[in-house]
C-alpha cells in the first residue's frame, strides 16, 4: 500500500516540469497563431518539433505549418509538410482525404496540373472533397488567369453536385475577367435560376459590373441597387455603393453622389468616395473642390489617392506640395504616371541639378481575498506536486483559516496522511465530521486517509474502528478492501472470512451485490442487481425499502442530483416513516443545494427538522444555506436559531462561529467584537480560536488598526496549538516590527520560528535592512534551493547580480524562474533576459525573448518589451517588423517614448520617400519635441 502511493507522487514530480515547459511553449505558439504572427509562429512550431519529438502534439503542428504556409502562397512548403503528415501512421482515412485536397490546390497554384490531378484521383469521387478540390483548383486556375484550364475544371462539376451553383457562378467571373460581358451576363442569368443559391449579393454586383462595362448604365444601376438593398453593409454593397458614386459623379450629379458616399460605412470605402468625388470635380477643372474632397481622406496610403491630388494642386500651381505627393507615389504602380510631373514641377521651379541626378509579494500588495486564496491554492498544489508536504499543509491551512470549507479541511486531511502527522489528522478528522458531515463527496476519502494513517502507524484497532464506522451507513469495495488488508495484519481470519464470504444468487445477496457495486462506483451494474431486486415477486417489503434508499445513494454518488430528487421523493412517498427517511430527505436537501435550488432545499430541512434527531442539523444546513446564498442577515438570524433553540447542541459552537463570519460579511464590525468576546468566554477551549483570530486579524487589516491588529496576532500566537499557526502569527508581529525598524526584537521573534524556510526568508530582510548583502544573499540562496520562497529567492539574486553586471549569473536565476510553473515574475524575467541577450549582442534571442514578453504577458512589461523589440528588429536588420511595431506603439496613448517613435516613423517615411505621411508625423512631433523636430526641417520645408 506505501509504494502504490509513493510511486504515483514519484511519477508526478518527475513529470511536471516537462509537462509545464511544453505546456508553455505551446502556449506562446498559440499566442502567436492568435496575433497573426506566423512568421515566427512557424519558426516557434518547427523549434517545438524538434525540441519535443515525440509530443501527441506534433501532428497537430505540422498539420498548422502546412496551412499556414498554403494560406501564405508558399506553396512549395506546403506541399512539403502536407506530404510529411501523408507518412504519419496515425492519421485517418478522413485526414488522408483532407490533406490530399490540400495538396491538389498546391499543385494547381504552382501551375503542376498533373501532379494536381494525381492526387485528385486519390479522392474518392463520392466524397464532397472530390469535387471541392476540382471547384477551389478551378477557382486557383481563376486567380491565376489561365483561364482555359479553369474552364474545363468547372466543366467537371456536374449539375447534381453541391458545388455547380458556385461553378456557374464562377464561369461568370471568368467571363468577366476574360471581357466576355455579355456571357458572364448569360451565366448570371442561369445562376439566378438555381435553387438553393447563397451568393446574390455578389451575383447582383457582378452583373451589374458587367452591364457596367458594357455601357448599360440603366441595368447596371438597377443590379447595384439590389445589391445595397440586400445589405448595403456588406463587402459588395459598399463595392456598389462605390460604383453608383462613380456613376452619379461622372454623370455630374452631385446631390446624389454626396448622399451615396454617406451610405459607405466602412473607413476605406468611404475614403474612396471622397476621391472618386473629388476626381469628379478634377475631371470638369473645379480643383479647388477636389482639393476640399482629398483633404477630408485621412487615409494618405492610397496610391489613387495621392495621384488625385498631386495632380489637383499641380493645376492650382503650389508646386512643393504636389511633388511631394507625387515623390510618395515611387513604390507605387502609379510612379510612372507621377514621373511626369515630378520633372515637370523640378523644371518650372528650375531645379535643374536635382533632374540631372514579479511568492511572498503577496504580502507587500493588497490583494482581494478571491484572488488571495486563489494564490495560496496555487502555491499549494505546487508544493504538493514537488513533495513539499509541510509547505503545502502551510498553504492549505491559511485557505482554510481564511474559508473554512469541507473541500479546503479535506486538502488538509490529505497532506496530514502524506506527511504522517497522526495528532493533527485526528484533530481534523473529528472537525470534519463535526462540521461537514453532511457533505458526502469526500467522506469515502476522509476515512480512507484516516484508516490508512493509523495503518502505517499500527494502530490497527483503531483503523478497523474507522472503516466500520463507514461501512455502518455505506457499502464501499475499496473501504471493505483496506477493513480486510487491516484484519489480515491483525491476523484476525475468522472476521475477514466473514466479509470475504462469497455471495450466491439468492434475493438477498443479489441486493448486497447491488449495494457493493455502489461501492465501487459500478452504478449501472449496481442498478441493474437494484431493479432485479425490486421487480422480484420474492423480495419482502424490507428490503424493498432498502432497495429504494440504495437507489437514492445510487444517484446520488454518481452527482446525479435530478435522480436523487426523483428517487429521494419515491422513498419519502412510499416510506413516510421509513428507517431512512433521514438519509433521503438530506439527500435531497443536499441535492436541491448543489443545483443552486436554495429555496427548495430549506423546505427539505424544514420537513427533516420534523424528526427530533436531525432538528439541530437540518436547523443548521437552513442557516448554512442562507450563507451560502450570501443572504447574511438570513444567514444571522437562523445560526441565531441553531444557539438558541440548541444551546448546547452538537452544531451549537459551529452555528455561533459562523454566525461571526456572517457579521463580517455584512460589515457589523463593532457588533463582531462583542459576540467575538462571548464566543471566547463561552468556548475558551475550542478549536475554533484560532480561526476567529485569524478572522479578527483580516479586520484589522482591512481598517488598518495596527494596534489592534497587533495584539490580535500576539493573541493569536499565545492561543496557537499549532506550529503553523504559530509561525504564521509570529510572521505577522515581524512585519510589524521590521516595518518600525525594530530589528533586534524582530530577531528574537525570528529566532522562535520553526520553519527553516520562513527563518530563513525573514533573516534575509533583516539583512537587506542592515545591508549585508552577502549575508542576505547567503539566506536567498538557501531559500533558492527549496520551493517555499524559490519565487522570490531566485528574483533577489538575479537582481543582485545583474545590478552588479555579473550577467552569466543573473541570467542563471532568471532561466530557473522562467523554468517555474508559476512565478508572478514572468513578465519581468522574460524582460531582463532579453535585456541580457542584448547586452551581449545576441540580438536573434534577445528579439525572441522581448517578442515572447509583449505576446504572453500583458503588464507591465508589455508595452517596453514591444519597444525594445522594435529597437533590435532594427538591429538585425528586420526593418519592415521595425516598422510595424512601431506603428503599434504610435497608437498607444501617452506612450513615454512617443518623441523617439515619431522620429523613426519619419525616417522609415523618408526612406519610402514618401514625405505626405513623413510630414504627419513630422507635424506631430513639432508640437510635442520642437528641438527633435528641427533635425528635419529640410525634408519638409
Amino acid at each position: 500500500m506505501k509504494n502504490k502511493y509513493f510511486t504515483l507522487a514519484l511519477i508526478l514530480a518527475l513529470s511536471i516540469p516537462s509537462f509545464a515547459s511544453e505546456r508553455d511553449d505551446l502556449k506562446f505558439i498559440d499566442e502567436l497563431f492568435k496575433q497573426k504572427n506566423f512568421d515566427m509562429a512557424i519558426v516557434e512550431s518547427k523549434d517545438f518539433i524538434d525540441k519535443y519529438p515525440e509530443s501527441k502534439y506534433n501532428k497537430y503542428m505540422i498539420d498548422r505549418i502546412a496551412k499556414v504556409y498554403f494560406l501564405q502562397e508558399n506553396y512549395d512548403d506546403a506541399i512539403k509538410y502536407f506530404k510529411i503528415l501523408l507518412m504519419n501512421d496515425k492519421i485517418s482515412n478522413k485526414e488522408k482525404t483532407e490533406i490530399n485536397y490540400y495538396l491538389v490546390r498546391c499543385y494547381a497554384a504552382i501551375g503542376d496540373k498533373k501532379t494536381s490531378e494525381h492526387y485528385l484521383n486519390m479522392i474518392d469521387p463520392k466524397n464532397e472533397y472530390y469535387d471541392k478540390a476540382i471547384l477551389d483548383s478551378a477557382t486557383t486556375y481563376l486567380a491565376k488567369e489561365r483561364y482555359d484550364d479553369a474552364k474545363n475544371a468547372y466543366t467537371l462539376i456536374k449539375e447534381n453536385s453541391r458545388y455547380y451553383n458556385d461553378a456557374l457562378l464562377n464561369m461568370a467571373l471568368l467571363s468577366y475577367n476574360q471581357k466576355k460581358y455579355p456571357q458572364c451576363i448569360e451565366y448570371i442569368n442561369r445562376y439566378s435560376k438555381v435553387k438553393g443559391k447563397k451568393h446574390t449579393e455578389f451575383m447582383n454586383y457582378l452583373l451589374g459590373s458587367a452591364y457596367y462595362k458594357l455601357n448599360d448604365i440603366n441595368n447596371a444601376v438597377n443590379a447595384f441597387n439590389k445589391t445595397i438593398e440586400e445589405n448595403k453593409d456588406s463587402t459588395y454593397g459598399q463595392k456598389a455603393i462605390l460604383n453608383l458614386v462613380e456613376i452619379y459623379s461622372n454623370k455630374g450629379d452631385i446631390k446624389t453622389t454626396e448622399e451615396k458616399i454617406m451610405l459607405l460605412t466602412n473607413k476605406t470605402d468611404y475614403n474612396e468616395g471622397l476621391r472618386i468625388l473629388g476626381d469628379s470635380y478634377a475631371t470638369k477643372g473645379e480643383y479647388d473642390k477636389a482639393i476640399e474632397s482629398y483633404r477630408k481622406v485621412d487615409d494618405l496610403s492610397n496610391p489613387k489617392l495621392l495621384y488625385s491630388y498631386g495632380f489637383s494642386l499641380f493645376k492650382k500651381g503650389k508646386l512643393k506640395e504636389a511633388q511631394t505627393y507625387f515623390e510618395s507615389l515611387k513604390s507605387t504602380s502609379y510612379y510612372n504616371q507621377a514621373m511626369y510631373y515630378i520633372f515637370a514641377i523640378d523644371y518650372q521651379l528650375k531645379n535643374y541639378k536635382k533632374i540631372v541626378s514579479n511568492k511572498d509579494e503577496i504580502k507587500r500588495v493588497i490583494v482581494n481575498q478571491q484572488d488571495t486564496e486563489s494564490i495560496n491554492l496555487i502555491i499549494a498544489n505546487s508544493a504538493y506536486e514537488l513533495g513539499q508536504y509541510q509547505l503545502s499543509r502551510d498553504y492549505y491551512g491559511r485557505m482554510y483559516a481564511a474559508n473554512p470549507t469541507a473541500e479546503n479541511l479535506y486538502r488538509i486531511i490529505i497532506i496530514d496522511n502524506k506527511i504522517e502527522d497522526l495528532e493533527d489528522m485526528k484533530i481534523r478528522f473529528n472537525e470534519y465530521k463535526n462540521k461537514f458531515a453532511q457533505n458526502k463527496d469526500k467522506e469515502k476519502n476522509i476515512y480512507l486517509a484516516m484508516g490508512e494513517l493509523y495503518y502505517k502507524k499500527e494502530n490497527y484497532e483503531d483503523a478497523v474502528n474507522v472503516y466500520k464506522e463507514y461501512l455502518e451507513s455505506n457499502q464501499d469495495f475499496d473501504v471493505l478492501n483496506n477493513l480486510i488488508t487491516t484484519l489480515l495484519a491483525q491476523q484476525k481470519y475468522d472476521e475477514m472470512l466473514e466479509y470475504l464470504s462469497s455471495l450466491d444468487d439468492n434475493i438477498n445477496n443479489m441486493y448486497l451485490k447491488g449495494v457493493a457495486l455502489i461501492g465501487i462506483g459500478k452504478y449501472k451494474d449496481a442498478e441493474e442487481f437494484l431493479n432485479k431486486v425490486s421487480s422480484s415477486p420474492e423480495a419482502t417489503p424490507e428490503l424493498l425499502e432498502k432497495v429504494k434508499i440504495n437507489e437514492v445513494r445510487n444517484n446520488f454518488l454518481q452527482n446525479n442530483y435530478s435522480g436523487t430528487i426523483t428517487s429521494a421523493r419515491n422513498y419519502e412517498e412510499k416510506y413516510p416513516q421509513g428507517l431512512n427517511l433521514s438519509e433521503a430527505l438530506d439527500k435531497m436537501a443536499i441535492s436541491y443545494y448543489r443545483l443552486d435550488d436554495f429555496e427548495n432545499s430549506r423546505k427539505v430541512y424544514e420537513k427533516l427538522k420534523n424528526i427530533p434527531e436531525y432538528a439541530e442539523y437540518a436547523q443548521f444546513q437552513i442557516a448554512d444555506s442562507y450563507y451560502g446564498e450570501k443572504n447574511y442577515e438570513k444567514a444571522l438570524e437562523n445560526y441565531s436559531m441553531v444557539a438558541h433553540m440548541f444551546p448546547h447542541g452538537k452544531y451549537t459552537e459551529n452555528a455561533n462561529y459562523w454566525f461571526l463570519n456572517s457579521l463580517v460579511n455584512l460589515g457589523r464590525i463593532q457588533e463582531f467584537e462583542t459576540e467575538k468576546k462571548a464566543f471566547l468566554e463561552r468556548y475558551p477551549n475550542s478549536s475554533l480560536k484560532e480561526n476567529v483570530f485569524i478572522l479578527s486579524g483580516q479586520i484589522y487589516e482591512k481598517s488598518g488598526d495596527q494596534e489592534k491588529l497587533l495584539a490580535n496576532y500576539k493573541k493569536l500566537y499565545s492561543n496557537a496549538k499549532s506550529d503553523v499557526i504559530k509561525d504564521d502569527a509570529a510572521a505577522k508581529i515581524i512585519d510589524f516590527q521590521l516595518a518600525e525598524n525594530n530589528l533586534d526584537e524582530a530577531l528574537k521573534n525570528i529566532d522562535t520560528l520553526t520553519n527553516n524556510d520562513t527563518k530563513g526568508y525573514y533573516l534575509a530582510k533583516v539583512y537587506e535592512k542592515q545591508n549585508k548583502n552577502p549575508e542576505a544573499m547567503a539566506e536567498y540562496e538557501k531559500l533558492f534551493e527549496r520551493s517555499r520562497y524559490k519565487d522570490l529567492a531566485g528574483f533577489k539574486l538575479a537582481t543582485y547580480y545583474f545590478n552588479r553586471q555579473n550577467y552569466d549569473k543573473a541570467k542563471k536565476y532568471y532561466t530557473a524562474l522562467d523554468n517555474l510553473e508559476n512565478s508572478q515574475y514572468k513578465d519581468l524575467v522574460l524582460f531582463q533576459l532579453a535585456t541580457i541577450d542584448e547586452i551581449q549582442n545576441k540580438n536573434k534571442e534577445a528579439f525572441r525573448g522581448y517578442t515572447k514578453g509583449y505576446t504572453m504577458y500583458k503588464g507591465e512589461y508589455s508595452l517596453p518589451s514591444k519597444f525594445k523589440a522594435a529597437q533590435v528588429a532594427e538591429k538585425i536588420g528586420n526593418e519592415k517588423e521595425a516598422e510595424k511595431l512601431y506603428k503599434e506603439l504610435y497608437k498607444v496613448d501617452n506612450f513615454q517614448h512617443r518623441s523617439f517613435i515619431l522620429e523613426k516613423l519619419i525616417y522609415f517615411s523618408l526612406k519610402r520617400q514618401n514625405k505626405v505621411e513623413g510630414k504627419k508625423y513630422y507635424t506631430e512631433l513639432q508640437k510635442i519635441d520642437k528641438k527633435a523636430s528641427n533635425k528635419y526641417n529640410q525634408f519638409f520645408n
